[in-house]
């Protein structure tokens, strides 16, 4: 493993446990708010982001991500795809025995039945994306001939991630005191970003490897080190997140998926040299 993929990870190691020991000890559960200030924390996003603009350095700018889905590639595709679909298998289920799960002091019959269509309409969604990347998995490891993530259906699977991406927003509080919500904005942001490099690299004019690794690492840092502590943290201490469980599972394997792209183009390993 090259030198610059070593650190990457590295980096996000000591992100992920500062983030877990951040909320477990100092973050109040009931209101969400942080010891010393949002700053600090703010800080620590900006500096991910400039990691995730630095490490990418080390890819030549010539080269060009793989058009068909790396193998090494494939045991996160199939697990992201399983998340998925099973939080779409799960979000009408969720519906019947729970409803929409508002809260709050502004919860009307108008506000619950919104957040019930954009539950199902979530369900569906990425119930159709686990699909389209269960298949791309199965056709990387069955070795079948053409690309492995099909362009066409994953464009239109991926609106799955576009959706979370604006209810996030919507669902986010105006005060940027709340950090939780803002990361979760964030890590929807850059599953959008690594996805549409995965299609991008598939479409026939390829894409850039320095790009794919950009938004892998993106997806990496905000996805898994800093979204899967905070759904562990929910978890545990019960607090209020906006994000479903499952959804949050299934960000985490696509941040995982994105280190692991990453990885592969700093290597050289998933890329190739683009024509003169």
């Amino acid at each position: 493993m090259s030198r610059a993929a070593k650190g990457a990870l590295a980096f996000g190691a000591v992100v992920a446990l500062w983030r877990t020991a951040d909320l477990f000890l100092f973050t109040d559960v009931p209101t969400g708010f942080c010891a010393g200030g949002a700053v600090w924390r703010y800080a620590a996003m900006g500096l991910c982001a400039l990691a995730a603009w630095l490490f990418p350095l080390a890819v030549p700018r010539q080269s060009a991500a793989p058009g068909a889905l790396p193998g090494t590639h494939a045991p996160w595709c199939a697990a992201f795809g399983a998340a998925c679909t099973a939080f779409g298998l799960w979000a009408p289920v969720s519906l019947a025995l729970y409803g929409p799960q508002l809260s709050g002091h502004h919860v009307t019959p108008q506000r619950e039945m919104l957040a019930a269509l954009g539950l199902v309409l979530r369900g569906v969604w990425f119930f159709a994306l686990g699909v389209v990347c269960l298949l791309a998995a199965w056709r990387v490891y069955a070795q079948r001939e053409g690309r492995a993530l099909a362009l066409g259906p994953g464009v239109a699977a991926s609106g799955a991630l576009y959706l979370h991406a604006v209810l996030r927003f919507i669902d986010a509080p105006a005060s940027l005191h709340h950090v939780q919500p803002t990361a979760e904005v964030l890590c929807a942001l850059c599953a959008v970003l690594f996805f549409a490099a995965l299609l991008r690299a598939a479409a026939p004019e390829g894409g850039a490897a320095r790009g794919m690794c950009r938004a892998g690492l993106a997806a990496f840092y905000f996805c898994a080190c800093w979204g899967l502590p905070q759904l562990v943290w929910q978890l545990c201490t019960g607090a209020a997140g906006g994000t479903p469980v499952l959804v949050g599972f299934a960000l985490a394997l696509l941040g995982l998926w994105g280190a692991a792209a990453a990885c592969g183009a700093m290597e050289g390993r998933d890329a190739v040299q683009a024509a003169p």
